[in-house]
């Protein structure tokens, strides 16, 4: 009776002063997750977990719904972590979900991520395989920043935030889609990276090799960037890299100095 008056006055209230009314969503726990349902009970979202395991299986339905989100830092700093395993009802990776994880080594499943928000991944610096599928869509700021990863491939990836990869000093290669918009500093400091497979990125405020922080591989000394095909790339270079490899189709094979003055030309 008394919770029907606390509502009621609540609710009395917020007409009187002209304000919106906003229904608290409380979660839920079973076991050792913590979660809510949307209103509709079509998706369940992780908001704790207080589990000791070293190897989690995330569960795929909660509160009679699919698990779509796994929420802001729910995993953040847990030192127990070596395992993960993802259900494939997972389509969202809040912010800081696993950031700091320091014996997290290997993620399975995943294979319908979408998008992965601010500092998921973030100083996880034992997570040395990318454990994603090729259908990212965003990949947020920081995501991955000082991590072991040690290869990215990205056939459908559309956005790249800043400093996504930034410091993954184990990467030693990455393949960027075309139509990909990548941010300033997306694979910067990464000291290892060697091999680019680059599209025609949009790159925006930023460039894509240089020593400026805007610049999308600043600091990375080793980089060797390959173009697909070089007539898609519609930006404007600031070049600073040891050499250029084309990689196009038959019909426009060009010599390497004719590549030069077609990237001399751009600048």
């Amino acid at each position: 009776m008394q919770m029907v008056t606390r509502c009621l006055m609540a609710f009395l209230i917020a007409i009187f002063f002209g304000s919106s009314v906003f229904i608290e969503v409380r979660a839920t726990t079973k076991g050792d997750w913590e979660y809510v349902v949307d209103s509709d009970k079509t998706f369940a979202t992780i908001t704790g977990y207080t589990g000791k395991d070293a190897n989690v299986k995330i569960p795929s339905k909660l509160g009679g719904a699919p698990v779509r989100k796994i929420g802001p830092s729910v995993f953040e700093c847990n030192s127990d972590i070596v395992s993960v395993n993802i259900p494939n009802s997972i389509w969202y990776i809040e912010h800081s979900a696993f950031g700091g994880c320091p014996n997290l080594t290997t993620i399975t499943g995943a294979k319908n991520v979408v998008d992965i928000y601010e500092g998921a991944f973030e100083n996880c610096l034992k997570l040395s395989v990318y454990p994603f599928s090729n259908k990212n869509d965003f990949i947020g700021y920081s995501a991955f920043r000082k991590s072991a990863i040690r290869s990215v491939s990205l056939t459908d990836v559309s956005f790249i935030d800043e400093f996504a990869f930034e410091y993954c000093n184990g990467l030693t290669s990455v393949t960027i889609p075309d139509g990909c918009n990548v941010r300033m500093g997306a694979f910067a400091h990464c000291e290892s990276l060697a091999s680019v497979k680059l599209g025609a990125v949009k790159v925006e405020d930023s460039t894509i090799t240089g020593t400026t922080q805007s610049s999308i591989f600043s600091g990375c000394t080793n980089l060797v960037l390959k173009m697909l095909p070089l007539s898609m790339v519609l930006v404007k270079l600031s070049l600073r890299i040891r050499e250029i490899q084309p990689l196009l189709l038959p019909q426009q094979m060009v010599s390497k100095r004719r590549l030069r003055l077609r990237l001399q030309s751009l600048l």
